[in-house]
């Protein structure tokens, strides 16, 4: 049996078995331990079909990076936390499969980084009907007798089945004892056997399709060439393009000078807004302009044709200057974030796009440390590994966690705090809010214990979704030495877990 054969036998397997377990470790919300799991068990299949199988040098140690993210779903229980932590996960996938198609990780451009990510994602979408069609590729006589069987098989059960069918109807309307025996028989629950079917099946179809692009090294733009420039312009264009962005920066920088150091009467003066108003307003606009400005500079880099190191050291310079203003508008966006927090406390939002924020700023740091004063050929791998060393952190420092640390410390402060927002927080914050919740009010604290009481009896179970936040957050809840001593208070029924209690006035329930 050719090796090609082989390969997709062992491809087949493997999906049919990534399938089956992936409905049994994933099905249920929210994705925890078997999450961590099932994307193990994919990544070692694919370790294990690459050694046995590859055409092509397979880099498996880049899939410590997926193993890596994964294993954070077990880590926290934040639920934007873990839809990053997922999309992390997809992307780290995307990552490890890009040697096996022949991309350079560290010499690579972007484009060619898009153009393969996106075939590698083809391939999974599609890629199981290749194959499905293997042994149709291969003359190995023994292949075509190893899959004339199962074809066989499959006729003849497509035959079979309409004919019981009609005969069994016959036979039990001809007798009800023989009737009562077969309904007892087939007692199935139809929504659900087919619920899990299908989500099988769709498991097993995208694995097939991404297990077989790394074992065969292939997929439908592999062989897409990036050589030609699709657009070459001057550096008059560019530099037109290029100067009317500064332009306009210098002339949006001038004017936060202006405002943010003008103070709180000038805005109102002039915007008729409250400084809190005013930073609110432009935050998210100032972050989307620093993220748009990483596409448009790459773009003009790739488009510029370089007739000589003139033309190149214009562009330098030009950039140069982009990137310096484009610092001053992230430095007033985060001052606004600053102003936002200290009027109205942190939420984990406001903190995910500060942290977006940062990262903008790095990678914009690393293209002018590679593509205008460096080599441009280590650029996207920099910026991928920073994107992935950001998610990292944000799992160590524990977001929900930073945002009670904040918002508790205003409260010591004399300032006021969403208790709302604080019992909306995923379990990561659970610990601290009830170690450090003495600095509130004794009406507060009974609020903000209701609320977080009524969020106990939702929390899910099972070990599927285990996670070692949510571990230690019923711990928490349940330890005696967080017991509130209020003296116009009832304890709580005893269904719920922890010792803690409730007013005795009606309170607003989340």
């Amino acid at each position: 049996m050719s090796t090609r054969a082989c390969a997709g036998i062992g491809v087949l397997a493997t999906a049919v078995a990534l399938g089956v377990l992936g409905d049994l470790l994933l099905r249920g919300a929210p994705w925890g331990l078997g999450a961590f799991i099932w994307f193990a068990l994919l990544l070692t299949g694919s370790a294990v079909l690459a050694r046995r199988y590859r055409t092509v040098g397979a880099a498996i140690g880049w899939m410590l990076l997926p193993a890596l993210l994964s294993s954070f779903l077990v880590w926290r229980d934040s639920p934007s936390l873990r839809a990053l932590n997922i999309l992390g996960v997809l992307a780290a996938l995307t990552w490890v499969a890009l040697p096996i198609v022949g991309v350079n990780l560290k010499k690579s451009g972007v484009l060619t980084y898009l153009v393969n990510s996106v075939g590698t994602w083809i391939n999974a979408a599609f890629g199981a009907l290749r194959v499905a069609l293997v042994d149709e590729d291969s003359r190995d006589e023994t292949v075509r007798g190893f899959f004339r069987l199962p074809k066989a098989v499959i006729r003849g059960v497509f035959v079979a089945i309409p004919l019981a069918l009609v005969f069994c109807a016959l036979l039990m309307s001809a007798d009800p004892v023989f009737e009562n025996v077969i309904r007892s028989a087939v007692v199935w629950d139809y929504s659900t056997a087919g619920s899990h079917a299908f989500l099988s099946a769709i498991l097993a179809w995208l694995s097939a399709g991404y297990l077989w692009g790394f074992v065969s090294g292939e997929h439908p733009l592999k062989n897409i060439s990036m050589a030609a420039k699709p657009l070459s312009l001057g550096i008059v264009e560019v530099g037109i393009v290029l100067g009317t962005l500064v332009i306009l920066f210098l002339i949006f920088v001038v004017v936060q000078f202006a405002y943010l150091f003008g103070g709180e009467e000038m805005i109102f003066a002039t915007a008729g807004l409250s400084y809190a108003e005013y930073a609110r307003r432009g935050f998210f606009e100032l972050v989307a302009v620093a993220a748009l400005v990483i596409p448009v500079l790459m773009v003009a880099n790739a488009v510029l044709s370089e007739r000589d190191g003139r033309d190149r050291q214009s562009f330098r310079s030009l950039s140069t200057v982009i990137l310096i203003l484009v610092a001053l508008i992230m430095a007033s966006a985060f001052q606004r974030m600053l102003l936002y927090t200290d009027a109205y406390g942190l939420t984990h939002d406001r903190l995910y796009v500060c942290v977006f924020l940062g990262w903008v700023g790095t990678v914009l740091g690393l293209f002018a440390g590679t593509v205008l004063f460096g080599s441009g050929r280590h650029f996207v791998m920099a910026a991928s590994l920073s994107g992935f060393a950001f998610l990292s952190v944000l799992n160590v420092v524990n977001p929900d966690a930073l945002v009670v640390r904040v918002n508790l410390a205003r409260a010591e402060a004399g300032n006021p705090v969403d208790l709302r927002h604080l019992s909306s927080l995923s379990d990561d914050a659970l610990p601290l809010i009830l170690e450090r919740m003495f600095v509130l009010s004794w009406q507060d604290r009974c609020d903000l214990l209701t609320f977080l009481a009524v969020r106990q009896m939702d929390r899910p179970t099972g070990w599927k979704s285990w996670n070692f936040g949510r571990h230690r957050a019923v711990s928490a809840w349940r330890n005696p030495s967080y017991e509130s001593n209020c003296t116009d208070l009832t304890p709580l029924p005893k269904s719920l877990p922890g010792r803690y209690c409730l007013a005795k006035s009606e309170r607003t329930m989340p």
